[in-house]
C-alpha cells in the first residue's frame, strides 16, 4: 500500500489537530478514525503519514486540540 502525507501549516490561534477518517464517519462527533495527530510537526504543527488499510474514500478533517479554538491554517498533502 502507499503512504500519504497530510500537515496543516502555519496554524494561527489554535493548535491543528489532523484526523483522516472513513467517509462512513463523516458528520460523527466522535469518528472512528483511521489515524489521527497533534504535534509530530515542528512547533504546534501536526504531521501524519497515513497507509490505509483498505481502499475507498477517506476524509482528511482538520481540527483543534482544543475545544472550540479558532484558527487559519494551510493543508499541505502528497499522494
Amino acid at each position: 500500500s502507499t503512504q500519504s502525507r497530510a500537515m496543516p501549516r502555519g496554524g494561527r490561534g489554535f493548535d491543528a489537530m489532523i484526523q483522516v477518517i472513513g467517509a462512513t464517519d463523516r458528520g460523527k462527533e466522535k469518528p472512528d478514525g483511521v489515524d489521527s495527530d497533534d504535534d509530530s510537526g515542528v512547533g504546534f504543527n501536526s504531521l501524519l503519514a497515513v497507509s490505509p488499510d483498505e481502499a475507498g474514500d477517506y476524509v482528511v478533517r482538520v481540527t483543534s486540540f482544543e475545544d472550540n479554538a479558532k484558527g487559519s491554517y494551510r493543508l499541505w498533502m502528497t499522494p
